[in-house]
């Protein structure tokens, strides 16, 4: 079986930054600590802190909302969903290349942050084909 690129260069119908405002309020609202494969969240760090670094940081404010648009595909059964969260890791990564490119805008913490919250939108992609 031959496998095939697929290059997703737009989301469907609605603007993309729309879409990404419902999946951050989708994250806010039911995304919890267990998502992230965590036992318990004692600093509120994946309700709180999270949400707040995607507000002030583009790449993890895409990577975010590509992990809340997976999320929401999963337990939605939502096909567009899916490849908007696709779209939104592929600009994620877009734009944290962009900054680690240039020495000058790089932020460490935020950039290593938003590497690891797309590191679990991976493992959840692969444990989603695994159980398939």
């Amino acid at each position: 079986m031959a496998f095939h690129a697929l290059e997703i260069t737009q989301p469907p119908r609605a603007t993309a930054e729309s879409k990404a405002v419902e999946f951050l309020t989708y994250h806010d609202r039911f995304v919890i600590h267990n998502h992230y494969f965590l036992w318990q969240d004692y600093n509120n760090f994946c309700r709180h802190a999270i949400p707040e670094m995607a507000r002030t940081f583009e790449p993890m404010r895409y990577a975010v909302a590509a992990y809340s648009a997976l999320l929401f595909s999963i337990f939605r059964r939502d096909h567009r969903a899916k490849v908007y969260s696709f779209c939104y890791y592929a600009q994620s990564l877009r734009l944290l290349q962009t900054m680690i490119n240039d020495p000058v805008s790089i932020r460490p913490l935020e950039a290593t942050t938003t590497i690891l919250q797309l590191a679990v939108f991976e493992v959840h992609v692969l444990a989603f084909l695994y159980l398939q």
